[in-house]
């Protein structure tokens, strides 16, 4: 794993952000029913497909 990659950097910020909107996400669960999937890992793994459907060469050839 590369110890300096770009993702990493964001990594923290979203984790930052999503932590400021924690309380809020708790608010939207249901306390019935089947357990839905935390709002944070779904929009973590959106951040993903998206940063990597990017093609690089629009990235470093501005």
């Amino acid at each position: 794993m590369r110890r300096y990659h770009p993702l990493r950097a964001i990594r923290t910020n979203v984790g930052e952000a999503l932590s400021t909107l924690e309380r809020e996400f708790g608010a939207l669960h249901s306390p019935i029913g089947r357990p839905s999937i935390p709002p944070e890992k779904l929009l973590r793994a959106i951040l993903l497909q998206a940063f990597y459907s990017i093609r690089s060469e629009r990235l470093w050839n501005g």
